[in-house]
């Protein structure tokens, strides 16, 4: 997976937490090289970045919360109600009201129907990144910083063709996963961070998303790591070397993010 087109320090981060968790790339040379084809050996996750908890997580865009079964699909009922609410909002384009509203939308609706709807430390500030993306992404050849992927038919291309809008390009400049349009589409619809009590829904209660920490970045930081540690607790050779390496770049690009964080070393 690449970040590409994102800001020096935001894109390694976002690499980074996906090696960590979910392909970790001395672990995925069994796949690429065409020597196996059922998948790394324990303890990396074969099922890769729709692992509930790491980079996929609930309330998201287009795919169904893990508790509500398949989160890895494209939803067809989802991409319909976010064509549906472009049409309403953005008058046919994904603009930042109609990202708003949606946003808002599969936020209420994992409350509604998720008793495990866990909307804390990591998944508030990914969804809104999430959501941000589509309007800082893509750009036209003539304008390189002017969003292109907006329009419902380059919505369809990219989710149901898998094919780049037409006149796609990447943009002139980075940006910075969001920045101002996170800001807004979270004062659009304000929410605190906060998740349901895991047996009934509609049982959201705010929850501390620093969880002790001094920024958002150090909290993201130390999240990831402790889930690093949990899925290889006691990694020796290449596989403890690549670990240690990932942790030195998330640790980088993390403080680039909050800032102010004490580095942990879990394996030394």
């Amino acid at each position: 997976m690449s970040a590409g087109k994102t800001k020096v320090k935001c894109g390694p981060s976002i690499d980074d937490i996906n090696l960590l968790i979910n392909a970790l790339e001395v672990l995925l040379t069994r796949e690429v090289s065409g020597i196996a084809q059922t998948g790394p050996k324990p303890p990396a996750l074969a099922g890769g970045l729709n692992v509930h908890g790491t980079f996929e997580g609930d309330a998201s865009l287009t795919r169904s919360d893990d508790f509500l079964g398949n989160n890895h699909d494209l939803n067809m009922t989802l991409f319909n109600q976010l064509i549906d609410t472009m049409d309403t909002f953005g008058a046919g384009n994904y603009n930042l009201t109609a990202a708003a509203e949606f946003r808002w939308i599969r936020i209420q609706d994992s409350i509604a129907r998720n008793p495990t709807f866990d909307f804390g430390n990591p998944r508030f500030a990914t969804a809104y990144a999430e959501s941000s993306f589509p309007l800082a992404f893509f750009s036209n050849l003539s304008e390189p910083d002017v969003a292109l992927g907006t329009s419902v038919a380059n919505i369809r291309s990219f989710f149901l063709e898998h094919k780049y809008p037409e006149n796609f390009h990447r943009r002139g400049t980075p940006f910075d996963a969001g920045g101002d349009i996170i800001s807004d589409l979270q004062n659009a619809h304000p929410i605190a961070p906060g998740r349901n009590d895991g047996v009934s829904a509609n049982s959201y209660a705010e929850v501390d998303f620093l969880e002790g920490e001094t920024s958002f970045g150090c909290a993201i930081y130390h999240k990831f790591v402790n889930k690093t540690v949990a899925l290889y607790p006691k990694p020796n050779g290449a596989l403890l070397k690549a670990l240690n390496g990932n942790l030195d770049n998330f640790f980088e690009s993390s403080g680039g993010i909050g800032g102010g964080c004490t580095q942990l070393f879990p394996y030394n």
